[in-house]
């Protein structure tokens, strides 16, 4: 059954929309026996505690000093977030549960690569509209030292196609992205066998 979200902690309050069974949402606070939960507009919204099952994980800063957003060149030997971590997720956020649409670029419905460009232009970051084009800029990040905020890259070598799907990390082998056998934004991990057979790179 769905489980419903209003704009404030009681069920007398305007019912905002219904989540399915599985929707990920990124939590805000509580209130009693409530979650306050990041809504795609960026406003807050409430759903009841018996509602939701907690992941085993947290988003936490890595604590590093940032500096400001800005545009990178193709090939830069810089790292491509300086700054905004926190702001690249909070961002990523507020897509979760927006519907996968091939070649979406909006709230109503985006594709994977339409997300992680969407996100990073939001944050001061230009990036290529395609996953193959944005595997080109930044630098490219080893496995085992993934941060939150690097862009992942997938794809099916064997194909031919090369890359055909992108993300972003959050920490502890979770990502978000838009996708079409989730139906729209949601979170993976990526150690789901899929997912680590289809990895190519992280870049930075």
């Amino acid at each position: 059954m769905p489980a419903q979200i209003f704009r404030s902690p009681s069920p007398g309050s305007r019912l905002l929309t219904s989540a399915s069974a599985g929707t990920y949402v990124a939590l805000q606070g509580s209130a009693g026996d409530w979650y306050g939960i990041l809504m795609a507009d960026g406003s807050t919204g409430w759903l009841s505690k018996a509602s939701v099952r907690l992941l085993d994980y947290q988003v936490v800063s890595n604590g590093s000093s940032y500096g400001s957003a800005g545009s990178y060149p193709q090939g830069t030997s810089s790292a491509m977030l300086t700054s905004g971590q926190e702001a690249i997720l909070r961002e990523a956020y507020r897509y979760l549960g927006v519907r996968y649409v091939w070649g979406g670029n909006t709230t109503d419905g985006i594709d994977c690569s339409g997300f992680v460009k969407n996100v990073f232009a939001a944050c001061g970051y230009r990036l290529p509209r395609t996953a193959t084009e944005q595997m080109a800029w930044g630098v490219e990040v080893p496995r085992d030292q993934l941060q939150a905020g690097d862009r992942l890259y997938f794809g099916h070598k064997s194909t031919g196609y090369g890359v055909t799907h992108t993300g972003i990390y959050i920490g502890n082998d979770y990502f978000i992205h838009s996708s079409s056998s989730n139906r729209g934004v949601a979170i993976s991990r990526l150690t789901e066998p899929l997912y680590a057979r289809i990895f190519v790179c992280a870049r930075r």
